[in-house]
Protein backbone atom coordinates (compact mmCIF):
# COMPACT_ATOMS: atom_id res chain seq x y z
CA UNK A 1 0.00 0.00 0.00
CA UNK A 2 2.65 2.53 0.82
CA UNK A 3 5.01 1.31 -1.99
CA UNK A 4 5.99 2.83 -5.56
CA UNK A 5 3.70 0.30 -8.53
CA UNK A 6 4.83 1.08 -11.68
CA UNK A 7 4.07 -0.82 -15.32
CA UNK A 8 7.20 -1.43 -17.51
CA UNK A 9 5.98 -1.39 -21.38
CA UNK A 10 8.87 -0.90 -23.50
CA UNK A 11 10.95 0.59 -21.20
CA UNK A 12 8.19 3.34 -20.35
CA UNK A 13 7.29 3.32 -17.04
CA UNK A 14 3.51 4.13 -15.72
CA UNK A 15 2.52 5.29 -12.37
CA UNK A 16 0.11 2.99 -10.94
CA UNK A 17 -2.22 3.82 -7.42
CA UNK A 18 -3.64 0.49 -5.76
CA UNK A 19 -7.19 1.07 -5.67
CA UNK A 20 -8.59 -2.21 -4.44
CA UNK A 21 -7.16 -5.47 -3.10
CA UNK A 22 -9.48 -8.67 -3.02
CA UNK A 23 -9.10 -10.45 0.11
CA UNK A 24 -7.57 -14.07 -0.64
CA UNK A 25 -7.52 -13.53 -4.33
CA UNK A 26 -4.22 -13.00 -6.38
CA UNK A 27 -5.50 -9.83 -8.02
CA UNK A 28 -5.97 -5.99 -7.40
CA UNK A 29 -7.44 -3.27 -9.02
CA UNK A 30 -4.25 -0.64 -9.64
CA UNK A 31 -5.29 3.00 -10.96
CA UNK A 32 -3.07 4.61 -14.18
CA UNK A 33 -1.56 7.59 -13.18
CA UNK A 34 1.03 10.20 -14.94
CA UNK A 35 -1.37 12.35 -16.85
CA UNK A 36 -3.18 11.83 -20.13
CA UNK A 37 -2.52 9.03 -22.45
CA UNK A 38 -3.91 7.90 -25.54
CA UNK A 39 -5.88 5.07 -25.11
CA UNK A 40 -8.39 2.40 -27.23
CA UNK A 41 -11.17 1.17 -26.08
CA UNK A 42 -11.51 -2.98 -25.78
CA UNK A 43 -14.87 -4.82 -26.79
CA UNK A 44 -15.05 -7.89 -25.53
CA UNK A 45 -15.45 -11.27 -27.32
CA UNK A 46 -17.28 -14.66 -26.79
CA UNK A 47 -14.76 -17.56 -26.76
CA UNK A 48 -15.45 -21.04 -28.71
CA UNK A 49 -13.59 -24.24 -29.17
CA UNK A 50 -11.31 -24.14 -32.12
CA UNK A 51 -11.47 -20.10 -32.80
CA UNK A 52 -8.04 -18.71 -32.73
CA UNK A 53 -6.65 -16.77 -29.80
CA UNK A 54 -3.66 -14.45 -29.32
CA UNK A 55 -1.74 -14.00 -26.34
CA UNK A 56 -0.44 -10.01 -26.04
CA UNK A 57 2.43 -9.82 -24.39
CA UNK A 58 4.70 -6.68 -24.71
CA UNK A 59 7.53 -8.14 -26.87
CA UNK A 60 5.35 -10.58 -28.86
CA UNK A 61 2.01 -11.66 -29.53
CA UNK A 62 1.77 -15.19 -29.54
CA UNK A 63 -1.12 -17.66 -31.75
CA UNK A 64 -2.99 -20.52 -30.60
CA UNK A 65 -6.30 -22.09 -30.22
CA UNK A 66 -9.02 -22.26 -27.35
CA UNK A 67 -9.55 -26.22 -26.64
CA UNK A 68 -11.49 -26.45 -23.31
CA UNK A 69 -13.88 -23.49 -22.81
CA UNK A 70 -15.30 -23.92 -19.15
CA UNK A 71 -13.27 -25.17 -16.88
CA UNK A 72 -13.23 -24.78 -12.86
CA UNK A 73 -9.80 -25.42 -11.04
CA UNK A 74 -8.22 -25.54 -8.08
CA UNK A 75 -5.00 -24.39 -7.94
CA UNK A 76 -2.67 -24.97 -4.31
CA UNK A 77 -1.66 -21.89 -2.98
CA UNK A 78 2.04 -20.82 -0.95
CA UNK A 79 0.05 -21.50 2.59
CA UNK A 80 -0.95 -24.75 1.92
CA UNK A 81 -4.60 -23.99 0.58
CA UNK A 82 -6.19 -23.74 -3.01
CA UNK A 83 -7.74 -21.04 -4.83
CA UNK A 84 -10.28 -21.93 -7.14
CA UNK A 85 -10.84 -20.35 -10.89
CA UNK A 86 -13.88 -20.88 -12.34
CA UNK A 87 -14.75 -19.69 -15.98
CA UNK A 88 -11.38 -20.30 -17.11
CA UNK A 89 -10.66 -21.66 -20.37
CA UNK A 90 -7.15 -22.98 -22.48
CA UNK A 91 -5.23 -21.89 -25.52
CA UNK A 92 -2.87 -24.56 -27.03
CA UNK A 93 -0.23 -22.22 -28.53
CA UNK A 94 1.65 -22.47 -31.62
CA UNK A 95 5.40 -21.59 -30.10
CA UNK A 96 6.54 -21.35 -26.56
CA UNK A 97 5.85 -18.68 -24.18
CA UNK A 98 9.01 -16.95 -22.12
CA UNK A 99 8.68 -16.12 -18.40
CA UNK A 100 6.07 -13.56 -17.33
CA UNK A 101 2.67 -14.35 -19.04
CA UNK A 102 0.54 -13.92 -16.20
CA UNK A 103 -1.64 -11.09 -16.51
CA UNK A 104 -1.44 -10.54 -20.16
CA UNK A 105 -4.33 -10.44 -22.34
CA UNK A 106 -6.02 -12.84 -24.72
CA UNK A 107 -8.19 -11.39 -27.50
CA UNK A 108 -9.78 -13.22 -30.55
CA UNK A 109 -9.31 -12.03 -35.23
CA UNK A 110 -11.27 -9.17 -34.37
CA UNK A 111 -9.04 -7.32 -31.21
CA UNK A 112 -11.55 -8.48 -28.84
CA UNK A 113 -11.18 -9.48 -25.48
CA UNK A 114 -11.53 -12.82 -24.22
CA UNK A 115 -9.42 -13.00 -21.10
CA UNK A 116 -6.35 -12.70 -18.65
CA UNK A 117 -3.79 -15.07 -19.00
CA UNK A 118 -3.66 -16.71 -15.07
CA UNK A 119 -0.47 -19.48 -15.58
CA UNK A 120 1.02 -21.91 -18.48
CA UNK A 121 1.73 -25.43 -18.82
CA UNK A 122 3.77 -27.65 -20.86
CA UNK A 123 2.37 -30.58 -22.06
CA UNK A 124 3.53 -34.26 -22.94
CA UNK A 125 6.10 -33.67 -25.72
CA UNK A 126 6.46 -30.53 -25.14
CA UNK A 127 3.67 -28.61 -26.52
CA UNK A 128 2.28 -25.59 -24.49
CA UNK A 129 -0.70 -23.70 -23.09
CA UNK A 130 -1.86 -21.00 -21.36
CA UNK A 131 -4.76 -21.01 -19.39
CA UNK A 132 -6.39 -17.37 -19.16
CA UNK A 133 -9.71 -16.67 -16.94
CA UNK A 134 -12.89 -14.65 -18.25
CA UNK A 135 -11.90 -11.25 -17.38
CA UNK A 136 -15.88 -9.66 -17.47
CA UNK A 137 -17.03 -10.92 -14.39
CA UNK A 138 -14.94 -9.11 -12.96
CA UNK A 139 -14.89 -5.62 -15.25
CA UNK A 140 -18.72 -5.79 -14.64
CA UNK A 141 -18.28 -6.40 -10.50
CA UNK A 142 -16.41 -2.83 -10.64
CA UNK A 143 -17.55 -1.14 -13.24
CA UNK A 144 -14.98 -1.15 -15.15
CA UNK A 145 -14.36 -1.11 -19.26
CA UNK A 146 -11.29 -2.61 -20.54
CA UNK A 147 -8.98 -0.41 -22.63
CA UNK A 148 -5.58 -0.43 -24.65
CA UNK A 149 -2.75 2.05 -23.41
CA UNK A 150 -1.20 1.74 -26.72
CA UNK A 151 -3.88 2.00 -29.37
CA UNK A 152 -2.70 0.00 -32.36
CA UNK A 153 -5.41 1.84 -34.25
CA UNK A 154 -2.34 4.99 -34.68
CA UNK A 155 0.14 2.20 -35.90
CA UNK A 156 1.05 1.77 -39.74
CA UNK A 157 -0.03 -1.14 -41.39
CA UNK A 158 2.14 -2.73 -43.63
CA UNK A 159 1.23 -5.56 -46.09
CA UNK A 160 3.54 -8.44 -47.54
CA UNK A 161 3.06 -10.68 -50.15
CA UNK A 162 5.47 -13.62 -50.17
CA UNK A 163 6.47 -16.22 -52.25
CA UNK A 164 5.96 -19.46 -50.24
CA UNK A 165 4.58 -20.41 -46.84
CA UNK A 166 7.64 -21.30 -45.36
CA UNK A 167 9.49 -17.74 -46.50
CA UNK A 168 6.38 -16.06 -44.43
CA UNK A 169 7.23 -18.19 -41.00
CA UNK A 170 10.85 -17.59 -41.26
CA UNK A 171 9.24 -13.60 -41.50
CA UNK A 172 6.57 -14.39 -39.71
CA UNK A 173 8.85 -15.70 -36.47
CA UNK A 174 11.55 -12.36 -36.73
CA UNK A 175 8.73 -9.74 -36.28
CA UNK A 176 7.59 -8.09 -33.10
CA UNK A 177 3.97 -7.06 -34.84
CA UNK A 178 2.40 -7.06 -37.92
Amino acid sequence: FHDTIEIVVNDQRFPLTLETLEERSDWALLRLGGGELPFAHRSSGYRRSGETAYVEMPDKIVRGTIDAVDMTMDVGTNDGGKRRYEDTFEIALDSGLSRGASGALVSNDNGEMLGIVIGAMVKQGGSMSVLARDANALLDRHKLTAVTIDDMATQPRIGLVLDSVELASALFERLVRI
